[in-house]
């Protein structure tokens, strides 16, 4: 049984979708925040899985690395885990304004859409502000948008694997990387060298800011 990583591609978002929305139940519901008495468990599952696929896709398609793991002795070749990265932003002339702007994804009915953004304005602006207290540029940081591992198939140096693609890509260019682990990676992210700047509380779980690759010296 042999687990290699490969480039996802168009194919490979419906499990990836799948494999978002069903790994975490205690972080899909804070970051997929359900409309309060509306649908059901399976149906907001379903409209998460979908969802989580056409926006994963969506950063793929903005040139951002994404890799996903496979058995290479399964003929199918299922998707068992994957990797999103998001790579420093382009600045100056000739940026796309797709990057930073891309078009709007419609939202699905059973998504508490006001949570939701104020969500993500709550975590963005905690990770600005610590990489700002950090001496660091959060525009020119590599960043760990989502790694995730089918549940039948922990325990296999998956998401480790996945991790170390994105950490030595880091590195190779002299970069540092953050991400906003949920307390399922924490222990990940720091058996791999990845450094805690900041806790906070969000809903009911404790989210943490990490940095890899970063030195408080060299950085100021």
């Amino acid at each position: 049984m042999a687990i290699t990583l490969r480039e996802a591609s168009e194919e490979d978002l419906p499990a990836v979708g799948r494999i978002s929305a069903g790994v975490l139940p205690l972080s899909s519901s804070i970051l997929f925040p359900a409309v309060p008495g509306g649908a059901t468990a399976e149906q907001r599952l379903a409209d998460e899985a979908q969802w989580r696929a056409e926006r994963t896709g969506q950063k793929m398609r903005q040139g951002n690395p994404m890799f996903v793991a496979i058995d290479s002795d399964d003929p199918s070749e299922n998707v068992l885990g994957f990797a999103l990265w998001e790579k420093p932003k382009p600045g100056g002339e000739g940026a796309s304004a797709e990057y930073y702007n891309p078009p709007k994804l419609a939202h699905p009915p059973s998504l508490d859409v006001k949570a939701f953004e104020g969500m993500v304005e709550t975590i963005v602006a905690k990770e600005k502000e610590t990489m700002g207290k950090a001496g660091l540029v959060i525009e020119d940081l590599w960043s760990l948008q989502a790694l995730a591992v089918d549940p039948g198939s922990r325990r296999r140096g998956i998401g480790k694997l996945l991790l170390q693609w994105g950490m030595e890509a880091v590195a190779a260019e002299g970069k540092v990387c953050y991400l906003s682990a949920t307390p399922e990676g924490k222990l990940l992210y720091q058996s791999q060298g990845w450094q805690l700047l900041h806790e906070f509380d969000w809903a009911f779980e404790r989210c943490s800011i990490m940095v890899y690759n970063y030195n408080d010296t060299a950085q100021r």
